[in-house]
């Protein structure tokens, strides 16, 4: 990481893709992933694209990563997430897309691979969005962790479907237009809430 790195050449990883587990590519000047960037790294479980410039992911850029299990896209440009793009993804235990610019994310990326089983934590702090609803779509029913902190356009949440997974919500900063929650006592596994510099209202409601 910190190599500057700006492009990812077509034969980067021709040699290892069997054996490689782990790449780390923060800390450069990434501005876009291409189909080929990862292609064949099918024993992979560990990607690292934090602190980058990226804000394009090529539709089936992750096909071949199988057994990824933890994927960091946080601190980029990224405006919006394809639905399609992790439909291949039969292992991902944790997302992370902090610090982006996402003001809406279609719930139907979640249908993709196996992400309603296996998926367990989800990093959203620091973006634009207004609406999160994992209901309507009835999407990432075994999550354990959602941080939405930060997201100070955020009007409605709307989880109740996580009743019996969540242990841990973050929802620091973000209760200007978030008006109301709904009740937690429904939250059974519930071991942690963070609701630093919430407004009167939201926590009236709460």
């Amino acid at each position: 990481y910190s190599n500057r790195i700006s492009r990812i050449d077509v034969n980067f990883f021709v040699g290892v893709e069997n054996s490689i587990t782990i790449v780390m590519l923060f800390e450069n000047r990434l501005e876009f992933i291409k189909k080929y960037h990862f292609a064949r790294l099918i024993n992979l479980e560990s990607l690292s694209l934090g602190t980058n410039k990226i804000s394009s992911i090529e539709k089936g850029s992750f096909d071949d990563l199988y057994k990824l299990k933890k994927l960091d896209l946080s601190d980029n440009c990224l405006f919006h997430i394809n639905e399609h793009l992790f439909v291949n993804m039969h292992s991902l235990v944790r997302l992370n897309l902090r610090n982006n610019q996402l003001a809406r994310i279609d719930m139907r990326v979640f249908h993709g691979g196996n992400l309603n089983r296996t998926l367990k934590q989800l990093g959203l702090t620091g973006n634009q969005l207004e609406v999160f609803d994992t209901d309507t779509e009835n999407v990432l029913n075994n999550l354990m962790q959602l941080e939405l902190s930060h997201n100070t356009f955020l009007r409605k949440l709307s989880i109740s479907n996580l009743k019996n997974s969540l242990t841990g919500l973050l929802l620091e900063k973000c209760g200007a237009r978030l008006k109301s929650l709904s009740s937690l006592n429904q939250f059974a596994r519930l071991k942690y809430l963070y609701l630093t510099h919430a407004t009167n209202d939201l926590l009236s409601n709460t």
